[in-house]
């Protein structure tokens, strides 16, 4: 790992300790990207991926965080269907192809600040 890169990982894991699904929040030089949101075959459809992005998307409110649309390698998962389900979360398209952003919201759970009048 790099030195100035630290990782946060949010998971779940079942009965016996074994890990189900997971999701990290790696800060790499100040820029912080959600990454590596993996579910086992077995959990998939059952809401765990949604619990982590709620778990890891509160944790981080107060930052910008980026993320890259890809799809698990093992199953075919339409690119689309991917980007709707991050933008439930308040990611957006970046002008980069492929990479969603989601900005800072240190108000969340305050009365957010007033939006500027043209």
């Amino acid at each position: 790992m790099n030195p100035i890169e630290t990782v946060h990982r949010y998971a779940m894991c079942d009965g016996k300790g074994d890990p189900t699904a997971h999701v990290e929040v790696v800060n790499r030089v100040g820029v912080l990207w959600l990454t590596n949101l993996w579910v086992t075959p077995e959990q998939r459809r059952k809401g765990c991926a949604v619990a982590l992005m709620m778990a890891a998307v509160a944790a981080w409110q107060a930052h910008d965080v980026y993320l890259q649309v890809q799809p698990y390698t093992d199953q075919i998962m339409d690119v689309d269907a991917l980007a709707a389900l991050y933008r439930s979360f308040g990611f957006s398209p970046t002008p980069v192809p492929g990479i969603m952003h989601r900005p800072a919201r240190p108000w969340v759970g305050r009365v957010p600040p007033e939006e500027p009048t043209p």
